[in-house]
């Protein structure tokens, strides 16, 4: 389940050999006992699943759209006016527009990623990844301009980034 929900690309053929390892292991212990749907297309059809998606199996999850009910209640009791259901529901719906504007959705990324407290991956979910490598011109795109201010004129690695994190740890 960390496996599919963690928003990173998984190699479906090595997922595939591993649920069907888990499968036969169910099928030896629990013979007696019928394998739920969920676990029998998790199992049976998940290389299949991942092989056919266009988005990352993790990004397909309902847990944005269960999160969100959060902010409409929360958004429906404090910011809208509740004399008559129709300007309820437009007051929802120019707050859901004001939230969904990409420049304030960043912000409230931002935030929520500061924090935020990753856990690090089980091994074995990580042998399940594809393997991703960085170039240096993706490394040098991704680098924000407060970053190319500070590289620039500096040739040593190590005191490259010494400086980043020292940066980063001012802000």
């Amino acid at each position: 389940m960390v496996t599919l929900s963690c928003s990173l690309p998984v190699d479906a053929d090595k997922f595939g050999d591993f649920c069907k390892t888990v499968a036969s292991k169910y099928v030896a212990e629990y013979g007696w006992y019928p394998m739920t749907v969920t676990m029998h297309k998790i199992l049976i059809h998940g290389k299949d699943i991942i092989n056919s998606s266009a988005l990352l199996v993790g990004l397909l999850s309902e847990q944005a759209g269960e999160a969100r009910n959060k902010f409409w209640r929360y958004d429906r009791e404090h910011h809208s006016r509740k004399s008559d259901r129709e300007k309820t529901m437009l007051d929802l719906f120019h707050r859901a527009l004001e939230s969904s504007d990409p420049e304030i959705s960043y912000i409230r990324l931002q935030n929520r990623l500061k924090k935020l407290k990753s856990l690090p991956l089980p091994s074995k979910v990580v042998e399940l990844l594809k393997p991703y490598e960085i170039s240096a011109e993706d490394d040098f795109e991704a680098a924000t301009e407060n970053e190319i201010e500070i590289i620039e004129g500096h040739t040593d690695s190590d005191n490259i980034t010494e400086i980043l994190s020292a940066d980063e740890d001012e802000e």
